[in-house]
């Protein structure tokens, strides 16, 4: 939760904050203002899918693991029978 809380506050207060003191002054709009917003956004979802990749990968891991134990254990229960 740690790191999703610091890529939040990343994309959205940083990255916004170095877009108006960076990039609003070459072209002083609303229309540059404005576009800040989305690219924020898309950055956070970049960010949180690159932070969602491993925790998915070590569940699915996980599962996978839980599946050939309880596949042993029917195994193991069909021969006792």
């Amino acid at each position: 939760a740690t790191l999703a809380m610091i890529g939040s506050l990343v994309c959205t207060v940083v990255f916004r904050l170095v877009w108006i003191y960076l990039i609003f002054p070459l072209n002083p709009t609303l229309e540059v203002f404005y576009i800040a917003y989305p690219i924020s956004w898309g950055l956070c979802a970049v960010v949180f899918a690159v932070l969602a990749i491993p925790i998915l990968l070590k569940k699915q891991k996980e599962c996978e693991l839980e599946k050939i134990s309880e596949e042993q254990i029917e195994d193991i229960q069909t021969k006792n029978n």
